[in-house]
């Protein structure tokens, strides 16, 4: 399969296509071009603005900011850091992937990306967050972000709330990479709280996994969101994202091959399975996800 594939439905499954079961919602955006290529991952019309996602079913990522269609490096997108961020419009399809309500019910979310940090980052920065990160009534949302401990962060706002949490995931990526990081995070319920895990290639501790539970008691968990996705920054307000924009700090954060996936059912094995699928054949969608 190539990296650049056209992703759609399941049940229309052209040569090269990645069908997804309608059980388990995902969405991807590859991120990945070079400073040659006019066309997005998609090959639909060569703007340069806008990442497909997965299954065809929720919005397209629309790049922002002052430089969108000069940030692709080799293979990534490299973020200017102060504006250049991607924002959707906000979609059933979106909620049925970022609902954090039901995972009540017995599902978990797996997050997926590769990033390379050139320099060491002095700020923290966000790789996404769903929703918005405000406190007006009927907002709400969650993101992971990037720390200046170069740890990555699970951030839950309840909806509507003045309150938030927010607890690292257990282990570091390092920065100065020379390549890009395969980091695999997975979210389920376990009482009170959010059992978190994090599987990653960094230069600190590869191969170890994370782990931690962000208490999220009193917060009400968000199951639609009205505002969507933004990668590489957050949402505060309606107006675009300048907040903790990635490649902040002077870090020279690059990102490709960000996807998030529900799983209908929890599998204590999946982790392992999709992170192996990351190392074994980077900038893909990972095969075990696929169904």
């Amino acid at each position: 399969m190539s990296s650049n594939s056209l992703i759609i439905a399941p049940g229309v499954v052209p040569k090269g296509s990645i069908a997804v079961s309608a059980s388990n919602p995902a969405v991807w955006y590859p991120f990945h071009k070079t400073a040659t290529e006019a066309a997005d991952a998609s090959g639909s019309p060569a703007n340069n603005l806008v990442i497909p996602e997965l299954l065809g079913l929720g919005p397209q990522a629309v790049l922002q900011g002052t430089t969108p269609a000069t940030g692709w490096g080799t293979g990534c997108y490299v973020p200017n850091g102060t504006d250049a961020v991607a924002t959707t419009a906000s979609s059933a399809h979106l909620d049925s992937v970022f609902n954090l309500a039901d995972l009540d019910n017995g599902k978990m979310i797996l997050v997926g990306l590769e990033v390379q940090v050139v320099n060491a980052s002095a700020t923290s920065q966000y790789f996404f967050f769903f929703n918005r990160d405000a406190a007006t009534a009927g907002f709400g949302g969650w993101g992971i972000s990037y720390a200046t401990t170069d740890a990555f962060s699970l951030l839950v706002r309840g909806v509507g709330a003045a309150s938030s949490n927010n607890i690292a995931f257990g282990v570091n990526i390092g920065d100065t990479h020379t390549t890009p990081v395969k980091c695999l995070m997975t979210l389920w319920k376990e009482g009170t709280g959010i059992r978190m895990e994090m599987r990653q290639s960094g230069t600190a501790l590869p191969g170890n996994i994370g782990t931690n539970v962000l208490d999220v008691t009193g917060l009400t968990l968000l199951s639609t969101g009205s505002d969507g996705l933004t990668l590489m920054g957050r949402r505060t307000s309606l107006a675009a994202p300048t907040n903790n924009v990635l490649g902040g700090g002077a870090s020279g954060a690059q990102i490709n091959n960000f996807f998030v996936q529900k799983r209908a059912v929890f599998d204590p094995y999946i982790s392992d399975r999709a992170y192996a699928d990351m190392v074994a054949r980077p900038r893909e969608f990972p095969a075990s996800l696929r169904g």
